[in-house]
């Protein structure tokens, strides 16, 4: 979804902290580690509203209703790695 992918540029900008491949990268890793999609791990990371998240800070009831799936991480970290590069590199 590019609303959380909108909403989770704005939370970094706010906090003042880069929008990296090096972050994306880890973020990604920690979504794996929480058995989640990027997609709900940068939700959580919004909702939160803090500047990093770690698989292991997120509480089951924050993962409820929310399925690993392997297909749709692929698609969507394709996604946001084209969108990141381009965006990271200046090209909106």
């Amino acid at each position: 979804d590019i609303q959380v992918w909108n909403d989770w540029l704005l939370l970094r900008k706010t906090k003042k902290a880069s929008v990296t491949q090096t972050v994306i990268s880890g973020a990604r890793k920690e979504a794996e580690k929480a058995n989640i999609t990027l997609e709900d791990f940068l939700r959580i990371w919004c909702l939160r509203g803090s500047q990093g998240l770690e698989a292991s800070w997120i509480k089951p009831e924050e993962k409820a209703g929310m399925k690993y799936q392997p297909d749709k991480m692929k698609n969507l970290w394709a996604d946001i790695d084209s969108f990141g590069k381009s965006h990271l590199l200046g090209d909106k």
